[in-house]
């Protein structure tokens, strides 16, 4: 049998977001994680890192 080589190059419009949530009261805080947070979280954690946890946050209160 012979050899086989495929190869692939492209660029994707995917993205996915991770985000957390927290209700206390009549607040609602709502936050979407950076996606680096994935790829170094002891950077994020320990504070050796330029960048914030969270990429948007929303915060709601009803009354």
């Amino acid at each position: 049998m012979g050899d086989t080589e495929v190869k692939s190059m492209g660029d994707s419009d995917f993205s996915l977001l991770f985000g957390i949530g927290a209700n206390y009261g009549g607040f609602k805080l709502d936050a979407n994680l950076n996606p680096g947070f994935f790829v170094d979280p002891v950077s994020f954690i320990t504070g050796f890192n330029d960048e914030t946890i969270a990429t948007q946050f929303s915060i709601t209160y009803t009354w």
